[in-house]
């Protein structure tokens, strides 16, 4: 995924290291995917909207502390795309489990 992003948005080397944990960004993409799947199965696709929103927040916060509008577009664009690869992937599971007959936890 994030060569994918890197190919669309410009090479990740070119970016300045950033202060944080290792990896860190990698983690939180990954549990916010798994969130997003875990909405979507529960039947609350509207609170995908509310995650969107808070890591919205974080990020104007970066705004203001002087970021590089280019991370900046980077990290926006990557959350994006990364949103839209999780809620396709989790409508296509759900549908798949619908149309195959397997019961599916949520009605």
């Amino acid at each position: 995924m994030a060569t994918f992003i890197a190919l669309c948005v410009g090479s990740a080397a070119e970016r300045r290291p950033r202060d944080g944990f290792p990896e860190g960004g990698r983690l939180i993409g990954l549990l916010e995917r798994a969130l997003i799947f875990v909405l979507v199965v529960a039947g609350q696709p509207a609170a995908i909207g509310f995650l969107i929103a808070a890591k919205s927040i974080l990020r104007f916060g970066e705004i203001g502390k002087g970021a590089d509008r280019k991370d900046i577009e980077y990290i926006l664009i990557g959350t994006l795309m990364s949103f839209l690869v999780a809620v396709a992937v989790s409508y296509l599971t759900r549908l798949g489990f619908v149309e195959y007959g397997s019961s599916w936890p949520v009605s």
